[in-house]
């Protein structure tokens, strides 16, 4: 698996803990555990964030690995 397929895999699962970090938080009674849940929605946002501008800088850098 190359270094692309790995940051491609490890955005999609962020994405998937993402949401159920914003289920969890919505989900809850606990209003505690409800902002620690966004809290860390909100952190997995901006590793995303940051994980997909270096995806453009890969298939700009290596246009073979250019997602349409």
């Amino acid at each position: 698996m190359t270094t692309y397929q790995q940051l491609l895999q490890t955005i999609g699962q962020l994405k998937s803990i993402e949401a159920s970090l914003e289920l969890f938080s919505m989900e809850t009674q606990d209003k505690q555990a409800a902002q620690i849940f966004k809290e860390a929605y909100d952190e997995a946002t901006k590793i995303v964030e940051a994980l997909e501008v270096r995806q453009m800088q890969m298939e700009k850098e290596e246009p073979q690995f250019k997602t349409f």
